[in-house]
């Protein structure tokens, strides 16, 4: 974003302070007090407002004149609040820390009445939400207590320096042995610290859609013998089937291969003993179960049209999938769900990729999907019976493959705002309206985020140039880890 600004990087006695601290020994009052608590009298604007750029130039332009050595170009500017004579800046003067500035309308114009700098993600404080509030209620309290309460926690917990990832695990791939669709096809594994990389399969057929069981133990995918450059079509001698193998590389079994129609898009139940997969067995694609072994093959849906692409939720009560559904505009492809016994769950979802969220401690899930409220591709969650929809990016731009992290507070997702293709992230369990978090800023075509068994990295591809490619989940510094890859990476289960 082109800023055409300056900022007082040196303010107040000439030094930043540290998140948490509070150095006029001021005892910091209670959260709730002097406060108002409406954040619809908060007039939000966005960074390149007029309304925004006055209060912004008037203010460095007052603060200049008192230090005018002490300032730097602004890298990330967020969003500026407005509350009556008060207002609050949201950016980054470094580009790495996030700084939180706090102006004071008088007769010459805005002026800089505090800053407060976070070093450090406010995820990683006790009660971090209270932070901000509580230390510029201390310092100004005759300022309104809603421009602190109201503050973006969403930008503010995913920004500053990065912390180091906790673990190293095991990422796969598919890749081929000269890095073309001619080539055989292989199951590549390596450490996420870019070590130990080896071919865990390496067989002349196609291998696509991977996915680990939940053990850890197996891989399960689809394809047919031959290369990539095969059509592997249906009623063929080489149809699609699905397949899988140990995560070490043995016991390659077809688990379908009685099937002489394509089956494919497998995916796990979640303690690991059926697979759930789409076929074309009965003449159109429906949903089967199988137990692991592929015995016990049972049909689940049985619609007037085509229905593909299963996911089996992670409470194991429901699967969702791809419908054909009849509208006035011809087939329109949705999201519909069917429990285990055959029955569907509420009304289908307007949307398609659906992808199921982790189970909370009571076992409730949510789906995310695409959604397509604005005439572009975004990113929408609801419960499983199509309530609740919300839209989580909302934007002008193509959002697409979303990723839930381990604990379900994220979703990573792909988008082109901006001048490239990069992952974002966006917080589903903070207050206030959602924002998109940049993660990575290269020219790159970035692709299919997947998040670290601890939600501390993310791999993802660049599809540019076939790189597997690996970020920290609290920064934009990425690392090359291989190259040659032509499937959405997994992760192996902790």
């Amino acid at each position: 974003m082109h800023v055409p600004i300056t900022w007082i990087l040196l303010l107040l006695g000439g030094c930043a302070t540290p998140p948490g601290t509070n150095p006029t020994n001021t005892p910091a009052l209670p959260l709730g007090q002097n406060m108002d608590l409406d954040c619809s009298s908060v007039e939000r604007m966005p960074p390149d407002s007029a309304e925004a750029q006055q209060i912004l130039e008037e203010s460095i332009r007052n603060s200049r004149d008192e230090q005018s050595t002490e300032y730097m170009g602004m890298a990330i500017l967020h969003r500026v609040d407005r509350l009556g004579e008060w207002a609050v800046v949201q950016g980054s003067i470094s580009g790495e820390a996030k700084d939180v500035i706090v102006v004071h309308q008088t007769p010459q114009g805005y002026q800089i009445a505090d800053r407060y700098t976070i070093t450090a993600p406010l995820e990683s404080f006790d009660e971090a939400e209270k932070l901000v509030p509580e230390y510029f209620l201390a310092r100004l309290p005759e300022a309104p207590g809603a421009l602190f309460t109201c503050l973006d926690q969403t930008w503010l917990m995913a920004g500053g320096y990065p912390r180091e990832p906790s673990g190293v695990f095991q990422l796969a791939f598919v890749g081929t042995d000269d890095y073309t669709t001619e080539g055989v096809t292989e199951i590549l594994t390596l450490q996420s610290d870019g070590s130990n990389q080896s071919v865990l399969l390496h067989e002349p057929m196609l291998i696509m859609g991977l996915v680990s069981s939940p053990d850890g133990q197996r891989i399960a995918f689809w394809g047919c013998p031959g290369s990539l450059a095969n059509d592997c079509l249906p009623g063929d001698d080489e149809d699609l089937d699905v397949w899988v193998v140990n995560w070490g590389g043995s016991h390659l079994t077809n688990l379908t291969e009685d099937s002489v129609q394509a089956d494919s898009h497998p995916d796990w139940s979640p303690d690991g003993t059926q697979i759930v997969f789409d076929s074309w067995r009965s003449g159109k694609a429906e949903i089967y179960v199988m137990q692991a072994d592929g015995t016990g093959v049972r049909q689940l849906t049985d619609g007037p049209e085509d229905n593909r692409e299963p996911k089996w939720s992670p409470n194991g009560e429901w699967i969702a999938f791809h419908c054909s559904q009849a509208s006035e505009a011809g087939v329109e492809t949705r999201i519909c769900l069917v429990s285990l016994d055959g029955q569907p769950a509420g009304e289908p979802i307007s949307g398609t990729s659906p992808i199921w969220s982790p189970a909370n401690p009571d076992g409730a899930v949510r789906l995310a999907f695409l959604c397509f409220q604005t005439g572009q591709s975004d990113i929408c969650t609801a419960h499983p019976n199509g309530s609740h929809v919300v839209n989580l990016t909302d934007s002008p731009s193509d959002e697409h493959s979303a990723a839930w992290s381990p604990d379900g507070n994220w979703l990573a997702f792909v988008s082109n705002r901006g001048n490239d293709i990069d992952i974002y992230k966006v917080c589903t369990a903070c207050p206030g309206e959602p924002v998109a978090v940049r993660l990575t800023d290269e020219p790159k075509y970035a692709s299919w985020p997947a998040w670290s068994p601890d939600g501390d990295q993310l791999a993802y591809v660049d599809v540019g140039v076939g790189d597997l490619m690996l970020v920290n989940a609290h920064s934009s510094d990425a690392t090359s880890l291989s190259s040659g890859v032509l499937s959405p990476p997994i992760w192996r289960p902790k």
